[in-house]
């Protein structure tokens, strides 16, 4: 099983850290951590000093930080999980241990002073007590002071063996700070010291140090020398030397002791010397040094966007420079050829410029001046569901393009300007029971960053239909029952034909496993996946009809289900990664409403019978297995042809993210999003935003399926009809349904949270039929 959303909620998350420790060579030492379960069952372990893991049952576990030479390891640590908890972090500390010596040969104990009155307690009388003291310090001139009551009775230095003092309770040590050091004893708190016997305290003293990185641009093959002067006379410099590679030098020190240090940058005899400066080292820090060392060779790139982002390339070379603002400076860049690209943290709003080709000469300072071309948003709302807009220039009444409105409402990324805005009600809809008069072209000036709202009205013979963006509830099948609101729908036809069905590699997923050939009667499928406004319009008007019901109170409310008791569908009252929400208003009774911004995603939250219902309601049905697949992968051939199907359902056996919405690669969730993308997003047009794996803005690909439907890999799983089995083998060879029974309904495609794997065509995943989930949805078939 590739995805565990469908059990998620019943499992714990730990924490456990401990910080890197030094060897006696200097090296750093990362703790290992282990967690065992009650049976003494090893079910997680970490290398690294950070133990971060998921999907643990609820129970009692223990963690262990395992033993470091030369250092005390923290007590193992009991705990109880239960559900849905996220336990820590949990933090152990290692302590260092004293080196083993005769310590009745190292006693620095100075003074041992008695405090009679003056703290009002009585006099200490030496030889006439019977509890003996080891103070174990590795720092010989470190004070301590050793209290009972808060009251000071002795003060020492160093280290002390079997010294006698009172036995009683409420004793504790406070050692001496000193700058530069940080400081660990134990026992920490108030103890015991009892006659006959010996209590040891361990004070353990370590050098605070901090550390210096290094990277700057520096001539290819170069040397850069760097001289450190430590604070402590005493101590000799640290001299480096550092050759460039990739145009660039790179150099993380050693630990350093805290202070105030020297740093010369000494270069080659070519260029000019740079002045001394100071370095301040602090503790547990790493200063990250990023100099100009050569003032020559540059490239200086000017642009009109605030949150540019320029990514310099060598041509010959896999080197990349990376800058942002709306001016930035590449220094010290080698001579050589370069490809100048660019890009932005808001796709939405900017164009970035083409690439530039760009030669820079040793010791040559370039400007370079570019302009992203500034975009505006475009909100047409519409008085009846189905409708198309073309855009044209104001000017030149050159079409600019052309979008079908699905649904009352469409959004459209332009760049700024002046257009003209010209509409027509699609035909094959209730155009061929109603005729409309065309609104008259609508001229506009989009600026740019800003959103420009119009609303098309058009009327029927005499009747004006009401305008319903913005306004769930009101729908246009209230006024004119003859608006259908199966119409807005778009649907791609699949022929009668054969099909490959399921993977072909027998080492596959167990329950993948069984691809075979079948024959598949003529069908559509929807282009689209449902979104969020198309099923909240449908479950205002479904509950107009008293075919869904809303419970307000209670464990459940939020919850919409049928007639049966059946859950159909989450409100963000029930489930907060829901994105529709509900209100219940005096005139129009309960309406749904999609969250701001989030109208043409796909809808989750919605159980298999709420798909089923919707499809229902909407003259249509879930599309079987078989179809999903035929439809997603398997290629158009001529009779005669041999088949071919698809790795993926975008017409493509490889993948990036260019092509669909999936996680390239499994890290830890610290904050849970729902990451869907806009129904064909995936259009050949759109941008990515930038991402770690990426250092240039990616236009996406144009990712349809053979048959025209989008996002059949990834956003979404999307419900088929089909009850879950194991394989196809058992299934009819002409239009296979799948078993007549079953306790979980088949999902396909994967989702936003599905690594590669998980958006192959052939994978498939069982949940109840009742279940619901921020990453499952589902399209429309039709006869």
């Amino acid at each position: 099983v590739k995805i565990d959303q469908s059990i998620h909620p019943r499992y714990a998350t730990l924490k456990a850290t401990a910080a890197p420790v030094k060897a006696k060579d200097g090296s750093t030492i990362l703790p290992m951590i282990t967690l065992r379960d009650r049976k003494g069952d090893v079910r997680a372990k970490s290398t690294t000093g950070k133990l971060i893991t998921h999907s643990l049952a609820p129970g009692n576990y223990k963690i262990i930080f395992e033993p470091i030479a030369g250092y005390n390891a923290p007590e193992p640590v009991s705990l109880e999980l239960s559900a849905s908890q996220i336990a820590g972090p949990i933090t152990g500390n290692y302590i260092k241990s004293l080196p083993q010596v005769e310590l009745a040969q190292e006693v620095a104990f100075s003074v041992v002073t008695p405090y009679p009155n003056r703290y009002g307690g009585s006099n200490v009388i030496i030889n006439q007590i019977n509890a003996q003291l080891t103070v174990n310090s590795n720092l010989p001139e470190a004070h301590w002071t050793l209290l009972r009551n808060n009251r000071v009775v002795y003060e020492g230095r160093g280290s002390v063996v079997n010294f006698q003092v009172p036995d009683g309770n409420k004793y504790s040590i406070i050692p001496e700070k000193i700058d530069g050091y940080s400081v660990m004893f134990s026992p920490g708190g108030l103890f015991t010291l009892y006659a006959a016997s010996t209590t040891r305290v361990d004070i353990s003293y370590e050098r605070l140090t901090g550390s210096v990185s290094l990277q700057a641009p520096f001539p290819e093959g170069e040397t850069l020398e760097l001289k450190i002067v430590s604070p402590d006379p005493k101590a000799p410099p640290l001299n480096v030397k550092l050759k460039a590679k990739g145009g660039q030098v790179f150099w993380t020190s050693p630990v350093l002791p805290t202070g105030r240090y020297e740093i010369n940058y000494l270069l080659p005899a070519q260029y000019p010397p740079l002045p001394m400066e100071y370095l301040e080292i602090v503790p547990l820090k790493v200063i990250k040094l990023t100099p100009v060392l050569i003032q020559g060779t540059s490239l200086h790139v000017i642009s009109n966007a605030s949150n540019a982002i320029f990514l310099l390339k060598s041509q010959k070379g896999s080197e990349v420079w990376k800058g942002s603002g709306k001016e930035y400076t590449f220094q010290g860049i080698p001579a050589g050829t370069y490809i100048l690209s660019f890009a932005t943290d808001e796709p939405d709003f900017f164009t970035p410029p083409e690439e530039i080709r760009i030669i820079l000469t040793e010791m040559e300072n370039k400007e370079i001046n570019v302009n992203f071309q500034f975009k505006g948003k475009l909100l047409i709302n519409s008085n009846i569901d189905r409708a198309q807009v073309t855009i044209q220039d104001y000017g030149t009444r050159r079409q600019v393009l052309q979008k079908n409105i699905l649904g009352n409402t469409t959004t459209i990324i332009l760049p700024e300007g002046r257009y003209r805005i010209v509409v027509a009600p699609l035909q094959g809809n209730t155009s061929q029971v109603l005729k409309y008069s065309t609104p008259e072209p609508i001229e506009i000036n989009l600026k740019p960053f800003k959103i420009e709202e119009i609303n098309l009205a058009f009327k029927v013979e005499n009747i004006a239909v009401p305008i319903n963006a913005r306004k769930p509830g009101i729908d246009a099948a209230q006024v004119i029952d003859a608006v259908q609101a199966s119409d807005v729908l778009e649907v791609a036809l699949v022929p009668a034909g054969r099909a490959i069905l399921g993977a072909y590699n027998p080492e596959d997923e167990v329950n993948e496993r069984g691809a075979k050939v079948v024959t598949i009667r003529v069908f559509s499928i929807g282009v689209y996946e449902i979104t969020n406004e198309q099923y909240a319009l449908w479950l205002t008007k479904a509950s107009q009809e008293n075919k869904v019901s809303y419970i307000a109170e209670g464990d459940r409310r939020g919850q919409v289900i049928d007639s049966l008791g059946r859950l159909l569908f989450k409100t963000f009252e029930s489930d907060v990664y829901s994105q529709i929400s509900t209100q219940l208003r005096s005139n129009n009774g309960r309406v749904y409403i999609p969250m701001v911004g989030k109208d043409d995603y796909p809808v989750v939250n919605v159980s298999w019978y709420g798909a089923a219902a919707y499809c229902l309601d909407n003259k249509g049905r879930l599309p079987t297995e078989a179809e999903w697949e035929k439809a997603a992968a398997n290629v158009p051939v001529k009779l005669g042809q041999p088949l071919r199907k698809f790795l993926f359902g975008f017409s493509n056996d490889s993948i990036d993210r260019t092509w669909a919405n999936y996680k390239e690669g499994e890290q830890p969730v610290k904050h849970f999003q729902v990451l869907t993308k806009p129904v064909g997003f995936y259009d050949g047009i759109n941008y990515l935003p930038l991402s770690a794996q990426s250092s240039t803005q990616q236009k996406v690909q144009l990712a349809k399926s053979p048959y025209g439907a989008f996002d059949m890999s990834g956003n979404v799983w999307e419900w088929v009809a089909d009850w879950f089995m194991d394989d196809y083998l058992n299934m009819s060879d002409t239009d296979p349904s799948g078993p007549a029974t079953g306790s979980k309904k088949v999902v396909k495609g994967g989702c936003y949270d599905s690594l590669v794997e998980g958006v192959r065509v052939a994978e498939r995943l069982g949940l109840p039929p009742d279940h619901t989930d921020a990453f499952t949805g589902f399209r429309i078939a039709k006869d």
